[in-house]
């Protein structure tokens, strides 16, 4: 949460990274809940780092952007849908402008049948 956006960045790469390393990872059971903790999410890179580690655990990898979201819900990468996320918090940015980014990659989720509670999604 205190790393600069480019920091965030470097740091989702850095997951990447560690995550080709390994190798292709079992899935959670179809109807998993994973716990999204949102307190400092406020763009998508912000929501890219917690989503990761919701999944995966510290400095887990769950995509970089829309693109690699897509390949992480078709499977092994630790979830595949059905799947749900529940906020653990407001998310930071229901007091900032929307991002349009952010929308983008809550709709990818949606559209593959994760469900997300709590937050202003649930």
């Amino acid at each position: 949460a205190r790393l600069s956006s480019e920091g965030k960045r470097a740091w989702l790469e850095v997951a990447r990274l560690r995550r080709s390393a390994r190798g292709q990872a079992a899935d959670a059971p179809a109807g998993s809940v994973f716990e999204l903790d949102t307190t400092w999410v406020e763009d998508e890179v912000d929501f890219l780092c917690a989503l990761g580690e919701a999944i995966n655990g510290v400095g887990g990898y769950f995509g970089t952007g829309e693109d690699s979201l897509e390949d992480c819900l078709a499977g092994g990468f630790g979830a595949r849908p059905p799947f749900v996320l529940r906020w653990r918090q407001e998310p930071a940015r229901a007091a900032r402008p929307a991002s349009s980014a952010l929308d983008a990659l809550l709709r990818v989720l949606l559209d593959a049948d994760v469900r997300i509670l709590g937050g202003e999604h649930g």
